[in-house]
């Protein structure tokens, strides 16, 4: 299951024009209404404070490259994920491999139930670099290492990763690093999770 995938995140993250002009930047809030509205009411007011959801006119602040310091800590964030969201990263990914959705054909193959995709995961971790900058696509680089999976049981609860951050270097040409831990089950799911943000003046 030891993988490594990285992303240059730029290109793919580009921030929306508003409808009076201005430039907002892209949320990534998974059910903001600047990019898909909400599927049930729990989660209309899981994410019913997003400033973007409120208003497509608002901005998002972005930290001074002089207001962090090594060491700093980003989080923890909870994400909860439950087989709803497994099977709409099916959809949205294209990988239908039935480990991520049979539970009778995960358990036969070994595993411990029903795993979320790797990539799943990966993005999942990546909104804490994401809103801590505020526009995504101050976030030039990111990679992990895939280390272990994440069991989601077909019950109410789901599976929760918690993912914090911790800022390692300042580096000269304005950017941060920023190192991820993601923990699901007590375990540490991902590995050598670090990403690249460009911060503000």
């Amino acid at each position: 299951f030891n993988m490594y995938r990285r992303v240059t995140m730029s290109p793919f993250l580009t921030p929306l024009a508003t409808a009076s002009g201005s430039v907002a930047p892209m949320c990534s809030h998974k059910y903001c209404a600047l990019n898909r509205s909400a599927i049930t009411p729990t989660e209309t007011a899981a994410y019913a404070t997003c400033a973007l959801r409120a208003n497509k006119d608002a901005t998002v602040t972005t930290p001074s490259f002089d207001s962090v310091n090594v060491g700093d800590m980003i989080g923890p964030t909870t994400f909860n994920v439950q087989r709803t969201n497994l099977i709409m990263y099916c959809g949205a990914s294209g990988d239908f491999n039935v480990i991520h959705w049979n539970e009778r054909i995960a358990t036969a193959v070994g595993l411990p139930n029903v795993i979320a995709h790797g990539m799943f995961t990966m993005a999942e971790a990546a909104r804490v670099l994401t809103d801590f900058a505020g526009d995504p696509s101050r976030v030039i680089d990111y990679g992990v290492r895939f280390t272990k999976p994440v069991p989601v049981a077909d019950d109410d609860k789901g599976t929760d990763i918690e993912v914090t951050g911790t800022i390692a270097e300042k580096r000269d040409d304005g950017t941060i690093v920023v190192d991820l831990n993601a923990v699901a089950n007590g375990v540490d799911v991902l590995g050598k999770a670090r990403g690249i943000i460009r911060l503000g003046d």
